[in-house]
């Protein structure tokens, strides 16, 4: 199954885009302050996704925001 999640917010830096899932990153330089996140919610989702099978990846949307795309694996009957 593929799941998209999209914001009308402006997206991040294509550079930005491979760390979005890394440990502790927080790209949004108003968010370097210790009581607005830790820059682990990401990271937690792409672990979960790693360990169900599935991958999820970041693109900046062309009109604008940011999709996050999921693939997750779909669970069958009997299979492990």
């Amino acid at each position: 199954m593929l799941l998209f999640v999209d914001d009308d917010g402006p997206g991040v830096p294509d550079e930005a885009l491979p760390k979005l899932f890394d440990v502790f990153y927080r790209n949004d330089p108003s968010r370097k302050k210790n009581h607005q996140g830790s820059g682990l919610g990401l990271a937690i989702v792409w672990k979960t996704m790693e360990r169900m099978g599935g991958t999820i990846h970041a693109e900046n949307l062309s009109a604008g925001g940011l999709r996050m795309a999921l693939e997750i694996p779909l669970w069958k009957e009997g299979s492990r």
